[in-house]
């Protein structure tokens, strides 16, 4: 059953993601064919994915259809001939209409932030901090997110700290030379030293009593151990070492439980067939453990025509900031590694698309919808001739070696497309 459901799932959430990533086409095709309408330029075909027709029906004279692959669309105008009505209008029209995807896309993305943020209980976004930015949010906070800690409670802050998992929003931690400050959203701060000890804890992580019920009312789960015998030890090594030389003798446990330390005595069993003494998982404890996400901006915008403007413009800004800091260290490490970690293929969205149907976070998928329609956007102003950007250039261009009487560029057009399909 488990795994059906999970099949299920993975098929609700391909469907999904294809959904998802059609309506951004639709949305960006979409715009450019508005355009045209307003312009008076013939569109033949609306498409919505490449390959064998589906489906289509003609409409105000223009076919609209569906495709096989649903990862693409396009609006078939005609560029080429010099009867078209599109070469017979203005340079400005001709860049409204190539312009007009991106600007259906960001309209959509400011759409759904809206919703976004009516619908999200939490409205604050989180963001990898992958360039410096200066954002218009209301609340701008940077630290690593931590996912987990293990703290020793030979801390002197180990109460306090502890006190931060009680129903807070989030934890941040910075780092520091000689430990961290873990800091949470109203503003409180607790300083965590690194220090290592002379000697390890091993905490109980878990009591198997089927393989020894001798432990079950001396040795309980999240008890630290000490010391044996009076033996401390500086690793799991040397305490299991102890530990095989004292098999079948009565042995004094000293044991930090709840802030209170107290000894227990017991009868060391001998190792069974599974090479087991204590029948105990026991985890070595030496400084403050934390584990992080990587350096993040937290950001809050209100709820509120204003706020939803505010995020948008914020989004686009980074996510331009973001490419070009990712473009500008590929090229001082001469290597690929920064654009392939930092930047998402289909795959990856696909998989985030599992990820959060998993968890049932509609908002999720709503924010994951705001930022591929802005990255859509972004991508699309590239001056590569293949896209709107590349097609704005060439038309610029062409406007540009007019004015000096050379009229004749196919040649220039064909390479910059050959160059654009390798790119």
């Amino acid at each position: 059953m488990i795994t059906f459901l999970h099949l299920l799932t993975n098929l609700y959430s391909f469907l999904v993601f294809l959904l998802l990533i059609s309506s951004l086409i639709t949305v960006h095709e979409f715009g450019h064919f508005l355009f045209c309408k307003i312009f008076k330029v013939h569109v033949y075909e609306f498409s919505i994915g490449f390959g064998r027709l589906i489906f289509s029906k003609n409409f105000l004279g223009t076919k609209f259809s569906i495709r096989l692959f649903p990862l693409g669309g396009f609006v078939n105008i005609d560029q080429e001939s010099q009867d078209s009505q599109f070469n017979k209008i203005s340079l400005f029209k001709k860049i409204v209409i190539l312009l007009g995807g991106v600007f259906f896309n960001i309209l959509f993305a400011f759409l759904l932030a809206i919703f976004y943020f009516n619908l999200s209980d939490s409205k604050k976004i989180y963001l990898p901090k992958i360039s410096n930015y200066t954002f218009q949010s209301d609340l701008v906070k940077v630290g690593r997110l931590i996912t987990d800690f293990e703290l020793d409670p030979r801390n002197k802050d180990v109460n306090d700290a502890l006190s931060f998992n009680d129903n807070r929003e989030y934890l941040l931690i910075d780092f520091k030379d000689n430990g961290a400050v873990i800091r949470d959203d109203d503003g409180l701060e607790i300083w965590l030293s690194t220090e290592k000890y002379e000697y390890s804890l091993l905490k109980v992580v878990d009591v198997n009593t089927n393989l020894s019920n001798k432990f079950e009312n001396s040795l309980l789960l999240n008890d630290y151990i000490l010391s044996i015998n009076g033996i401390k030890f500086k690793s799991f090594e040397e305490f299991n070492s102890v530990l095989s030389s004292l098999q079948g003798k009565k042995t004094t446990f000293e044991i930090l439980r709840d802030g209170s330390i107290f000894t227990v005595e017991v009868q060391i069993p001998y190792r069974n067939q599974s090479a087991v003494i204590l029948g105990l998982v026991l985890k070595e404890i030496n400084g403050n453990e934390v584990s992080t996400t990587q350096e993040l901006y937290i950001l809050a915008y209100e709820n509120s025509l204003v706020g939803s403007t505010k995020f948008i413009l914020d989004m686009l800004g980074y996510q331009i900031s973001a490419l070009l800091e990712i473009i500008k260290t590929a090229l001082n490490s001469k290597s690929l590694d920064p654009v392939s970690e930092n930047l998402g293929s289909l795959p990856a969205i696909a998989d985030q698309t599992y990820q959060i149907f998993s968890l049932g976070k509609f908002s999720s998928l709503l924010l994951l919808m705001i930022f591929l329609n802005l990255s859509l956007s972004i991508f699309n102003l590239m001056p590569i001739p293949a896209l709107d950007g590349g097609q704005i250039f060439i038309l610029v261009l062409q406007s540009i070696l007019k004015k000096v009487g050379i009229t004749n560029i196919s040649s220039v057009k064909s390479f910059l497309n050959y160059i654009s399909f390798i790119f």
